[in-house]
């Protein structure tokens, strides 16, 4: 006949046993395709070194390893200033008349490049081409484009590519509070300092806690490295 401690043991076994059920069935349901990815809405200049460095380390292998887990909203404008003028629009950047040009290529990209892959790829070619001592921005970018095999005359100095890189400009005013910050890393649609920071030194990291912290584990966070701390 059973003591009452074994009976509160054998109860405690069950309850044990239960929990790593349902916890191994959680774990498992949760290494799912992601049905509302967090969204990226980042503004960046294309002379900026912090802006390349973001791109070309941290954005991009994220991308490739989040690729479906992840919505990318890529601008570039930053800290620049336009006005209206008889042919269009003139523009101040913050790099001068070469990253207004590249920040221009970059918006006309995102207008014609309908694949998100595509783009991504050639913002991280276009950004670490036309960093100093590397080729100019027009040839960069043809060089770029001939990589995808696209058209290498897209956007070139006309109203269109005014018009887009100063739509650019109206759309990152939207966004409050209003950051000086380049890049500027928005995510979900708000901004907090903290985000930013841990953004530029380990994007992947950042996005797999934030899946974390709402119960989500993704299977490409365990890939790539992440540790579940639970």
């Amino acid at each position: 006949m059973f003591s009452i401690r074994a009976l509160y043991k054998l109860i405690l076994c069950l309850l044990l046993f239960l929990v790593y059920v349902n916890g191994t069935s959680l774990k498992e349901e949760s290494y799912t395709r992601i049905k509302e990815p967090v969204k990226l809405t980042i503004f960046i200049e294309t002379l900026c070194p912090d802006s390349i460095k973001f791109v070309v380390n941290q954005l991009l292998p994220t991308w490739n390893a989040l690729q479906g887990m992840i919505s990318i909203d890529l601008n570039a404008y930053g800290n620049a200033k336009d006005s209206g003028i008889a042919t269009g629009y003139g523009f101040t950047c913050q790099h001068g008349p070469e990253e207004c040009f590249g920040n221009m290529v970059l918006e006309c990209a995102k207008r014609y490049v309908n694949d998100v892959n595509s783009f991504l790829q050639f913002v991280a070619c276009f950004m670490f081409g036309i960093q100093p001592h590397h080729q100019r921005g027009e040839a960069c970018g043809q060089n770029c484009w001939r990589e995808m095999g696209a058209n290498t005359r897209v956007w070139s100095h006309h109203q269109r590519g005014q018009q887009l890189l100063h739509n650019a400009g109206i759309y990152q005013k939207s966004f409050h509070p209003i950051s000086n910050s380049v890049p500027w890393i928005i995510i979900n649609n708000s901004f907090t300092h903290q985000h930013l920071k841990d953004a530029q030194v380990n994007l992947f990291e950042l996005l797999c806690s934030i899946y974390a912290q709402n119960g989500v584990r993704i299977s490409e966070c365990t890939k790539y490295g992440y540790k579940y701390t639970v």
